[in-house]
């Protein structure tokens, strides 16, 4: 059975020659707009893919800061590293090591950054990891007392076809390349970085990622919806070892029975999470609105600061685009 990194270096050295020819350029700037990265800034980016935010780091922290991207994919890192040698001045502030993401601790070119970073940024990967609670954990003691995590993760309602199929295998004995079925709302992640000792400290709502609409399909669509899955490149090895069409039995009705009034809503949405490590001695704080319900442009996402604060899902069912979370290291 493929393991979860060996699922992700498959897809990503799938996808390395044309991953920029897509949406991913313009997410990573709008990402790395609300990182508050400064001059001598140390940011470890894991899953750093062909460099999108190591390389927009590497501009802000300046001449004396220092970015380390960690990926899987050799092609990816490929990218990364031809774009090193055309832009030199950026290149040489930023360190490239080939190790999976999700298990830093084993990486030797590391061991001397341990507790150093300001800065941790992972993009579009975090969904691939098996146990997230058990990476917050790991990835955690690489910050610095204060340091940030700036980690985005699926709305629940995003590529739900994805979190049916993860149903679907493990009903089956078999195992998903993905992992969001613990994706249930605008909570779930809050709850694991303050779990594994994070200070949740600002939630923003990101929608319009990659420029598809809303889209509502119906009970009659299970069966294409599977096809559309099992197409995935996430799944483009994957084997269900004889049990297909057992699969797509249990994928249709996995599919039916999350249909509200026979109709299913797939959304274009991203939870983007900021989170700093606690501070010893520091007081708790809980923060409202400061901007008010009528002042936030409907258009525009939107961005609050939090200390061990607890915000309800159905005040986020009222925002418009979709929430993320900043946690700071405890």
């Amino acid at each position: 059975m493929e393991t979860q990194p060996q699922a992700a270096a498959r897809m990503y050295d799938e996808r390395a020659a044309n991953y920029e020819d897509s949406w991913h350029p313009d997410y990573s700037r709008r990402l790395m707009e609300r990182v508050p990265l400064k001059p001598n800034d140390r940011v470890l980016v894991p899953c750093c893919g062909t460099g999108l935010e190591s390389f927009i780091a590497a501009d802000m922290v300046g001449s004396d800061g220092l970015v380390v991207g960690v990926d899987i994919s050799t092609k990816m890192l490929q990218g990364a590293r031809a774009r090193q040698a055309r832009e030199p001045e950026l290149g040489s502030r930023i360190k490239l090591i080939y190790h999976d993401a999700m298990s830093l601790d084993t990486c030797a070119e590391l061991q001397d950054l341990r507790g150093t970073f300001d800065f941790l940024i992972c993009s579009c990967a975090f969904v691939l990891c098996g146990d997230p609670a058990a990476v917050v954990r790991a990835w955690r003691p690489w910050l610095k007392d204060g340091g940030r995590m700036v980690i985005d993760i699926t709305h629940e309602k995003n590529l739900i076809q994805g979190v049916l199929m993860e149903k679907v295998a493990e009903n089956l004995g078999l195992k998903w390349p993905s992992n969001r079925q613990w994706i249930r709302n605008s909570d779930s992640f809050r709850h694991i970085l303050e779990e594994e000792g994070m200070v949740v400290e600002s939630v923003e709502l990101l929608d319009n990622i990659t420029g598809k609409p809303v889209s509502t399909f119906g009970a009659e669509d299970a069966d294409a919806q599977f096809e559309y899955t099992v197409n995935w490149l996430l799944a483009g090895t994957f084997s269900w070892e004889g049990k297909e069409e057992r699969a797509r039995d249990l994928f249709r009705e996995e599919w039916e029975n999350i249909a509200c009034g026979g109709r299913i809503e797939i959304v274009d949405w991203l939870y983007l999470r900021q989170s700093r490590d606690y501070i010893e001695g520091e007081p708790s704080m809980i923060c409202s609105n400061q901007h008010g319900e009528s002042a936030i442009p409907k258009s525009s996402a939107i961005c609050e600061t939090f200390r061990n604060f607890k915000l309800s899902s159905e005040y986020l069912s009222r925002r418009i685009t979709t929430t993320a979370l900043t946690g700071l290291r405890r």
